[in-house]
């Protein structure tokens, strides 16, 4: 996970860590004090995650086409320059054409697909709906199955700080990709636990951590494989990582993020104590002749080369 992808973690496919002021994105009037059912939830989550409720949270409506506004206003001038570096990687592996930018292809897919969001910066989560209304007291199935899910995403928070587990990341999508596994994947896994305990009726939906997936127009495959594998993987490796390593294992890759996408793809190498090797890149510029500048070096990791090369295989 970059800090794009974490987005979607909480705030945007961009903001996990940090947040700017949400601008003037129409929502409806924030609430300080969480009225009595988003409480109620929050109990029921915390009991389920165990972990002690969130003391201060806000929750918002906000409707579904003042989503893209929205997102833009979280974006820091950070999550800018790496989308930057980012387009100019995917142009060249061939995710994108070069008419696309990540920014767009972000926010094309999901201003049609989030369902709700989170931000750390602001102890903020917003409920999506068409007309943008929050009636926390008449919430649907779906709309209460959302906000466990971001009620997970706050009790991370609280207490184990998102923005600090986004600054050991640095610009690293592979290390990135593999803590949005284990934050997004704890989400999706106590959001079903909640489901299956106080929602029974209700049906689970396709969910895309705050996101009905669609196979929308001109949106690249592999980005959205991207985008989906935090949840798609992540709700079965939590429940292999409680298995196999406990909670307490959990807890300390929320709060530290995992060396690689090595301990979603192999956890059992990771719990004997696997660690990813450095690789140091030659001096390129006497291949390459004049005019050349090395612009950013990161590591894409196993599931990254593994997306890079589903471009050669045939549907």
């Amino acid at each position: 996970m970059n800090r794009i992808a974490a987005g979607l973690i909480t705030v945007a496919l961009l903001g996990l860590a940090a947040c700017t002021d949400r601008g003037d994105a129409t929502s409806s009037p924030a609430v300080d004090t969480l009225p009595a059912p988003i409480r109620r939830v929050m109990e029921r989550v915390a009991e389920i995650r165990g972990l002690e409720p969130v003391p201060h949270l806000r929750a918002e409506g906000v409707a579904r086409e003042d989503v893209p506004e929205l997102l833009e206003s979280l974006l820091t001038d950070e999550d800018r320059a790496l989308a930057v570096k980012l387009t100019t990687l995917y142009r060249l592996l061939g995710h994108f054409s070069e008419d696309q930018d990540y920014l767009g292809v972000y926010q094309s897919f999901g201003a049609g697909s989030i369902l709700g969001l989170y931000s750390p910066a602001e102890d903020t989560l917003w409920v999506v709906s068409e007309d943008g209304s929050a009636d926390f007291n008449e919430l649907s199935g779906a709309e209460e199955s959302t906000l466990a899910h971001e009620l997970v995403h706050a009790l991370q928070d609280y207490h184990f700080d998102l923005d600090a587990g986004y600054d050991l990341i640095g610009d690293n999508p592979d290390r990135g990709m593999a803590w949005t596994v284990a934050v997004e994947g704890d989400a999706s896994w106590h959001q079903a636990l909640y489901r299956e305990e106080y929602l029974w009726r209700a049906p689970a939906g396709r969910v895309f951590a705050f996101g009905v997936v669609a196979q929308q127009s001109g949106i690249p495959n592999t980005f959205i494989r991207e985008l989906l594998f935090p949840y798609t993987a992540g709700k079965e490796w939590v429940g292999d990582v409680l298995t196999n390593a406990g909670v307490g294992q959990l807890n300390d890759w929320v709060r530290e993020p995992p060396s690689s996408t090595v301990c979603v793809l192999h956890l059992q190498r990771c719990l004997d104590g696997f660690e990813p090797v450095e690789v140091a890149l030659p001096d390129l510029s006497v291949g390459l002749g004049g005019g050349w500048e090395r612009e950013w070096t990161s590591t894409l990791g196993e599931f990254h080369t593994g997306n890079w090369l589903s471009l050669s295989l045939s549907s």
